[in-house]
């Protein structure tokens, strides 16, 4: 796949992510936090690491509303960015999922990692 393709599909996924931020309600958040997660995952196993992050971050802003999702998924994001050896924006990933699961011995290990 050249670059110029995975940029493509990186900004057609950002295009549909945002287009379903736009109205949700709370059961649709949870819905749409379920559908995200998959294709994050899909992603995350397919090595497009920008887009899985886009999406697990996308769940953070969407599922405001259910704070062990949010920060789920940015405990995702910040170990993505560890594989990737992203610390600083890891650090921060970690940073924002103990802001809303400080009891999260994940995040906190993560976060310790990421300042190492």
């Amino acid at each position: 796949m050249t670059r110029l393709t995975q940029i493509l599909i990186g900004w057609f996924v950002v295009f549909c992510l945002s287009s379903h931020v736009a109205a949700q309600t709370s059961g649709d958040a949870t819905k749409e936090a379920q559908r995200l997660t998959r294709v994050a995952q899909v992603a995350q196993q397919q090595g497009r690491y920008e887009d899985a992050i886009k999406a697990y971050e996308t769940i953070a802003v969407i599922a405001k509303t259910s704070p062990k999702i949010s920060a789920a998924a940015l405990l995702s994001a910040g170990n993505i960015y560890m594989e990737m050896g992203k610390f600083e924006q890891a650090a921060g990933s970690f940073r924002g999922s103990l802001s809303l699961d400080t009891g999260s011995a994940e995040a906190q290990n993560g976060l310790g990692e990421a300042l190492g």
